[in-house]
């Protein structure tokens, strides 16, 4: 009852603990972790309710080289299997579009990825690498896209992404393709936040309890 009445009426710590350093350390400690729950859960809470768009893949395909296609079909069916989000930008020699704009739908993928296949030019001289580019760095700043996979004659084309050289070429092993893992969410991270605070906090509130030791009180006058 003593110490619920000291709970209660929240003596100041220097009038209740005695005066050593690691007591008022600790206490700091504590109150930094509890804050750190809150604050951590409270951003998880908020990220949780409006969550920004999920990362996807890009595969940008040279629009006149067949194998091209049939790489990103492989590709695109290996992502899916693994749940994740793709979208194809087709370019031509002039031009570079959303043919396929980034979705987990397999089937309509496919789809459309035939007809794509069907309409594509059998020839250019030249790929336009500035304008797939320019529609795949708004993308890239808001880091919406994992990795952007360059399929066709982009060898000598940008750095960034993978790259695979064809048309003409022999079509590498694709199974064995390592594309980078999608990152954590924002409520993801924010809940681990919490979750390490949480475990700080019982680590150290435990060693008091499971040695049944406590806080040297103040003693009285």
């Amino acid at each position: 009852m003593v110490l619920l009445g000291i709970w209660v009426i929240r003596l100041p710590s220097e009038k209740l603990y005695a005066p050593r350093p690691w007591v008022y350390l600790w206490l700091a400690v504590r109150v930094l972790l509890r804050g750190g729950i809150g604050f951590f859960a409270v951003l998880a809470w908020e990220s949780y309710r409006a969550p920004s768009p999920p990362p996807a893949y890009a595969l940008v395909v040279d629009a006149a080289c067949p194998e091209a296609w049939t790489a990103a079909t492989q590709i695109a069916r290996g992502l899916f299997a693994e749940r994740q989000r793709v979208g194809l930008l087709a370019v031509t020699s002039k031009s570079a579009f959303w043919a396929i704009p980034p979705t987990q739908d397999s089937i309509l993928f496919s789809a459309l990825l035939d007809r794509l296949k069907e309409g594509a030019p059998t020839s250019m001289d030249t790929v336009a690498y500035h304008a797939a580019l320019r529609q795949l760095r708004p993308y890239v700043r808001t880091h919406s896209f994992t990795a952007a996979v360059w399929i066709g004659r982009f060898a000598d084309g940008p750095s960034d992404g993978i790259r695979l050289s064809l048309c003409p070429g022999k079509l590498t092993d694709l199974q064995n393709l390592q594309l980078p893992s999608p990152p954590l969410s924002e409520a993801k991270w924010y809940g681990l936040g919490a979750l390490l605070c949480v475990g700080l906090l019982l680590i150290g509130e435990g060693y008091f309890y499971l040695l049944r030791k406590h806080l040297p009180l103040r003693p009285q006058p």
